[in-house]
């Protein structure tokens, strides 16, 4: 849960926050036949919506706060409560089935932000939400990733905001129409996955774009011709875009030309590459391997005044090679600033919510001891830090 919010209703629960007023719009112990799918309890317009969990008796003691039903989500499903009009209070109790479980319950305001996140326990939790001087909840999410036990909610209680009750505005000044107009227009075709694309200093008439495969293509701007401009898919990862239901975040993933490219022909490509050698930044637990390595590579081309040069592929230097736990939440994007250094987006690491092997307790995100979710800078022709290949 988050840390604020987690300080805020557990001192509410703490000083002990009276019962919720008797004119809830709905309150139920699911205890009722067996429903699954969807179903709808109260009174229009406060109803309440519960989708793909199930109410249900399942024969186990703990796993009813109160009576013999409750609303179970199985493993691997995600289950949403919807508020007809968005509640201002809510009161539940939810827990997991077993110790093994892995499930996360979030209360999302009408702006689309999350509140609080829950992380399931054995024990039942009793949440509490009061609006106060925040924006009403329009929904609850309840994931069980789990691959045993039931994700559960049980005693549930909710009120609608009263009618004719203000909506915080997040955004109250009038939005009026711009004077400026965007369309899009095809440049160039037959790319596989283009994920960033850039400007050369000094090149005239020509867009350089990463393709997650592997190929960094430079596209002509007054024709639409593209052409190979580097090629590093011997470089990666083998990735699993193989089929319309796959997906892959490694790859080429990011391109950035030094300043002074004109003359210099220097250019920097951040890539996923098997482990290969110690990584000189990890937060992997000692005899575990990285799924795979982000790679900050320098390459040079000879006569970068030629529009048809192309990458030397023999120039290239690894500037940093960093472990990542899992395939997922790379980063990937490279820039350089006007204090003429490079700067390095990485993600936090992969699997979800920033948890799990190579993640910091409270996140690597949130962790500014590891280098996984943050933003590097760095001098790329510098040879101070610890493996002498920048500054």
């Amino acid at each position: 849960m988050d840390r604020t919010a987690a300080a805020v209703l557990a001192a509410a629960l703490a000083v002990g926050v009276p019962a919720l007023a008797p004119a809830n719009d709905v309150t139920t112990g699911f205890e009722f036949t067996d429903i699954s799918g969807s179903f709808t309890l109260g009174t229009a317009p406060k109803r309440v919506t519960f989708t793909s969990g199930e109410a249900k008796v399942v024969g186990i003691p703990g796993l009813y706060h109160g009576g013999m039903h409750a609303w179970m989500v199985d493993t691997g499903r995600l289950a949403t409560v919807s508020f007809e009009t968005p509640a201002e209070s809510v009161d539940l109790w939810f827990r997991h089935q077993d110790a093994a479980g892995s499930s996360t319950l979030t209360l999302v305001d009408i702006g689309e932000m999350p509140v609080a996140t829950f992380q399931g326990t054995t024990a039942f939790q009793h949440v509490v939400f009061t609006i106060g001087s925040g924006q009403p909840i329009s929904r609850i999410e309840l994931r069980n990733d789990s691959t045993t036990g039931y994700a559960v909610i049980d005693d549930f209680v909710f009120c609608a905001v009263a009618a004719g009750q203000p909506l915080t505005d997040p955004i109250p000044e009038p939005i009026v129409p711009g004077t400026i107009a965007v369309a899009l227009e095809t440049l160039a075709s037959g790319l596989t996955a283009p994920n960033w694309g850039t400007a050369a200093p000094g090149v005239a008439n020509r867009l350089f774009v990463t393709d997650q495969p592997g190929t960094l293509w430079s596209i002509d701007t007054t024709n639409g011709t593209k052409s190979v401009f580097l090629d590093v898919t011997s470089l990666l990862v083998t990735l699993g875009i193989s089929g319309p239901d796959s997906f892959d975040e490694r790859g080429l993933l990011g391109v950035a030309f030094a300043p002074d490219y004109a003359t210099s022909g220097i250019l920097y490509t951040y890539t996923s590459e098997p482990v290969s050698g110690p990584a000189d930044f990890s937060t992997m637990p000692a005899g575990q391997t990285a799924n795979h390595q982000s790679v900050v590579r320098q390459w040079q081309v000879a006569n970068p005044s030629d529009p048809a040069a192309v990458v030397d592929p023999t120039s290239t230097r690894v500037l940093l090679r960093i472990d990542e736990p899992q395939f997922n939440h790379d980063g990937g994007a490279l820039n350089f600033g006007p204090d003429g250094f490079l700067y390095v987006s990485l993600g936090d690491g992969g699997n979800a919510d920033d948890v799990g092997t190579g993640h910091s307790s409270g996140g690597n995100g949130q962790d500014p001891g590891n280098v996984l979710g943050a933003v590097l800078r760095i001098d790329p022709s510098g040879t101070d830090s610890a493996n002498g290949q920048y500054g």
